[in-house]
This record gives structure tokens, C-alpha cells and sequence, in this order.
């Protein structure tokens, strides 16, 4: 008796730790995650056509800071994972889509430069605007002869 319910007991503890095993399988795991944004980061500051995106102290600080990252999940292993480093002047975004870490996904960057332009003069958050009246669209309201004509 007692050997049926010790087999009985180690039974159910090997079921229960099959099913304990991870149920998010779909989804990315940290050093996966890790992996991709190492790949983008060699593709911006390592290959030689895309050297020019990038200076060598902007490629240090993509090479030392981590980036933004969202992912968003289409399926299991697979979406779209959006990199972005932000520059002082640029903004370089990393768009990883398909399903991941296969040779079925493809890469897209884009680069947004930034100018900022303060203005010299005073900006009053409190000064009151122009009422709008119904006067002002008039000439919207307007039927025009085309529409008459045609009924």
C-alpha cells in the first residue's frame, strides 16, 4: 500500500512540474530581447555602410546606453520589437518585425533629426483669445450654385 501511494505521490509531482514550465513560451525572453537590440547595435555602429548614420561618439553612446524598447506581439515569436536611441540632436529608431531571431525577419531603420528653435520672445499662456462667432463661417455655410442647380 504504502509503495502505491509513494508512486502515486512521485506521479503527481512529475505532472505537476511538467506543467510548471514556462507558459509564455510565445513570448520573448530577456536575453532574447538582449540579443536583438546587441544585433541592431552592431548594424548601426559596426557595418561599414551604416557608419555614416552615425558619428563615433553618437555610436558610443548607442554602444553604452540601452535603448527604448516596446514589443508588440502578433503571435507566438513573433510582432514587431521598436528600438530607439535618443541623441542629442537625432532620434535613431530600429524596427525589428516577423517572426524573431529567424531569417525570416526583416530590419528597418529611420533617423529623425531634431532642431530646436527657441523663440526670443515672450509667450503669454494667459492672454485671452478671440472669441469665435458663428459670423466666421458664413461663407461656409453658403449652398452653393453648383449643388442648387443640380436638384
Amino acid at each position: 500500500m504504502g509503495k502505491i501511494i509513494l508512486s502515486l505521490a512521485t506521479s503527481v509531482l512529475f505532472l505537476c512540474g511538467c506543467t510548471s514550465v514556462n507558459l509564455d513560451s510565445g513570448k520573448l525572453s530577456e536575453s532574447e530581447k538582449l540579443t536583438i537590440i546587441d544585433m541592431a547595435r552592431y548594424t548601426i555602429t559596426k557595418m561599414k555602410k551604416n557608419k555614416k548614420f552615425a558619428s563615433a561618439a553618437e555610436a558610443d553612446i548607442i554602444s553604452k546606453t540601452m535603448p527604448e524598447v516596446k514589443v508588440l506581439y502578433s503571435g507566438p515569436r513573433q510582432g514587431k520589437m521598436t528600438m530607439s536611441w535618443e541623441l542629442k540632436n537625432k532620434t535613431i529608431n530600429f524596427v525589428y518585425s516577423g517572426e524573431f531571431l529567424t531569417d525570416k525577419a526583416m530590419w528597418k531603420m529611420s533617423i529623425s533629426k531634431h532642431i530646436y528653435k527657441i523663440s526670443k520672445k515672450r509667450v503669454n499662456p494667459f492672454q485671452k483669445h478671440i472669441k469665435i462667432e458663428a459670423t466666421d463661417f458664413d461663407d461656409l455655410r453658403r449652398k452653393s450654385k453648383t449643388t442648387e442647380n443640380k436638384r
